[in-house]
C-alpha cells in the first residue's frame, strides 16, 4: 500500500499543478462540440472522490465534499469558486479516499464490485488521467501552450 499512497500523493500534486497552470478564463473553454468546459472537467475529477465514497463507503466520507451540484434544469453548478477552493476539494477528497481505503482494508471489508477497496484508488488514478487528457485536448484546440504544466508534472514523479 505504500506505493499506492505514493501514487495518490503524486496524482494530487499533478492535479494541483494543472489547476495552477490555468488562468480563470480557461475554466470556461470547451471543445466546441458539446463537451464539458475545463472547469466542469476539473470539478468532475474532484467530485469523483466524494461520489464513490458516498455511494460505496458512506461511513467513511470524512472531509470529502462535493465539487458541483445539479440544478433543477439539469445543469451543473460548480461549488468551488476559484482555484484555491478547488484544490482544497481535491485535497480533502484524496485524504478521505485514502483514509477510507485504509480503514476498509483494516476491517477486512470490501467495496461493492471490488474485492480490494484499494482498487477504488486505482480507479481514481485512471479517472483523473482520463479527464486531464480531455483538458489538455481542449487547451490544444484553443492554441494554449501546456509546456508549463508538462514541466511541472515531470518534476513530480519522483518526489515524495
Amino acid at each position: 500500500m505504500e506505493s499506492m499512497e505514493r501514487m495518490m500523493r503524486i496524482n494530487g500534486r499533478i492535479n494541483a499543478a494543472l489547476i495552477d497552470g490555468l488562468n480563470p478564463e480557461h475554466w470556461e473553454l470547451t471543445d466546441g462540440l458539446g463537451g464539458q468546459s475545463i472547469g466542469h472537467q476539473l470539478a468532475h475529477i474532484a467530485h469523483f472522490r466524494y461520489g464513490w465514497l458516498r455511494a460505496w463507503a458512506p461511513g467513511h466520507l470524512g472531509a470529502a465534499e462535493p465539487a458541483f451540484r445539479q440544478l433543477d434544469d439539469g445543469s451543473l453548478h460548480l461549488i468551488p469558486e476559484d482555484a484555491a477552493a478547488l484544490k482544497q476539494v481535491f485535497e480533502r477528497g484524496d485524504e478521505a479516499a485514502w483514509n477510507a481505503v485504509q480503514r476498509l482494508r483494516a476491517a477486512g471489508e470490501t467495496v461493492k464490485g471490488y474485492a480490494d477497496p484499494a482498487m477504488m484508488l486505482a480507479r481514481t488514478l485512471a479517472h483523473d488521467a482520463n479527464h486531464r487528457g480531455q483538458i489538455m485536448t481542449i487547451m490544444r484546440i484553443h492554441g494554449l501552450e501546456r509546456t508549463h504544466i508538462g514541466k511541472a508534472m515531470y518534476g513530480l514523479w519522483g518526489e515524495e
